[in-house]
């Protein structure tokens, strides 16, 4: 394993309480939260995890524009919006 160093930071009690829930919502430590956090930053997401963040949203697009009962007009609406949610 690669030498670990250790990284001191200072946060206030409202920060630190944010960071424990999204940390605990996520079954991490703080410092694992942290750490996935500032790695993300700095490295972004794995292609593997741009799907998996992803495949939610598509299910539900997927599913209002295959409803019936949908209006042509909400649908064209939701396909220009994720057009150019995506760039494309």
């Amino acid at each position: 394993m690669a030498n670990i160093e250790r990284l001191f930071i200072r946060v206030s009690p409202e920060l630190k309480k944010e960071l424990q829930s999204s940390a605990d919502r996520e079954n991490l430590s703080i410092s694992e939260y942290v750490r996935k956090s500032i790695e993300k930053s700095i490295y972004g997401l794995s292609h593997e995890q741009q799907i998996q963040f992803a495949l939610p949203q598509n299910t539900l697009i997927n599913e209002l524009l295959a409803d019936p009962k949908l209006k042509p007009e909400s649908k064209k609406i939701i396909t220009e919006r994720m057009r150019n949610y995506v760039g494309y």
